[in-house]
């Protein structure tokens, strides 16, 4: 499912303890119907979110600093990513997948995003 990876994703980020993510609760499929699908779903649990609240310098600023902290820290996800870079499984970008292979260095698995 397009979800388990997002799942995956979030747990790790929540296990680096530096990025504030909702917890995944539930995935699963969704029948094709009416022409519509396959597809699939998540619930996660419910974080206090404000409307437009994204757009807040603040809330940039806050953001800013937790992914900061998170590419600062060599010991957070150090034994997921074990020096490399990439991520233990592909995910998706809205319904655009993304290879996240693993690689020896930051160039050359952006590179791939350009090819």
């Amino acid at each position: 499912s397009m979800f388990a990876s997002e799942v995956e994703s979030l747990n790790t980020l929540a296990k680096s303890g530096a990025v504030t993510v909702p917890e995944a609760l539930h995935v699963g499929e969704l029948a094709a119907r009416v022409g519509v699908g396959p597809g699939s779903f998540m619930i996660a649990k419910y974080l206090p979110l404000e409307p437009f609240g994204s757009m807040k310098s603040t809330s940039q600023k806050a953001l800013a600093t937790q992914l900061a902290n998170l590419h600062s820290s060599s010991q957070a996800l150090e034994d997921v990513h074990k020096g490399r870079f990439g991520f233990v499984t592909n995910n998706y970008l809205s319904v655009s997948s993304m290879d996240n292979t693993w690689a020896a260095t930051w160039q050359e698995f952006f590179s791939r995003r350009l090819a």
